[in-house]
């Protein structure tokens, strides 16, 4: 008689299985063009082996594919590394924490910053997924006294600015917004205009 021989089969594991994440979704709510917002998010080695963690992190508005820096991007909590990837070698039972930071592109245009962050194990396969949005929000500063200059091809508000003595100007502002903003004002000489002595 042929002795009965088992087959052992290793067990399949997911990725949820063996990390923790924080979070499946991150959302920065409303920023402004060239605010810096980051969110925490902490990943843990439920295993008792190691394991090497891949974190990509990507935007998805094909419009700043091309950008010079990272609108979303990833770093460890006590570096100031960003990166669009990170590689991690996690012991048995540890934990790591991450800032996930989002640089809002300088535009004139709102729109909404679509992200994703795929979280995997070497050798494991499957993915964690993370959700990563943003309203970007252009605020709008409206002067009833402005006027459209061709030139400047910009809206202006005109001085006559008195040579002997202080000037002084009342200035009307509608702000059309709900984050408070920093403004600043350029004055400049428009040079189709002699200046009178």
């Amino acid at each position: 008689k042929s002795a009965n021989i088992k087959k052992t089969t290793t067990p399949k594991y997911s990725v949820q299985d063996l990390i923790y994440v924080s979070t499946s979704h991150i959302d920065f709510e409303s920023i402004l063009p060239g605010q810096v917002f980051e969110s925490t998010l902490e990943i843990v080695n439920k295993t008792n082996k190691n394991v090497v963690v891949q974190i990509l992190v990507d935007c998805e508005n094909s419009e700043f594919k091309n950008t010079k820096q990272y609108v979303y991007s990833i770093r460890r909590s006590h570096l100031f590394d960003f990166n669009d990837k990170h590689f991690l070698m996690m012991t048995p039972r540890s934990s790591a924490s991450f800032h996930v930071t989002l640089k809002a592109p300088e535009v004139s245009k709102a729109c909404k910053i679509r992200g994703k962050m795929d979280i995997s194990i070497q050798n494991i396969p499957g993915r964690l997924g993370v959700k990563l949005e943003s309203d970007l929000v252009v605020p709008k500063l409206i002067c009833p006294k402005s006027l459209y200059h061709t030139a400047l091809k910009c809206n202006i508000v005109n001085f006559a600015v008195n040579k002997e003595g202080k000037s002084e100007f009342k200035l009307p502002l509608i702000f059309e917004g709900n984050q408070p903003v920093s403004v600043e004002f350029s004055f400049l000489k428009n040079p189709n205009e002699s200046v009178q002595d």
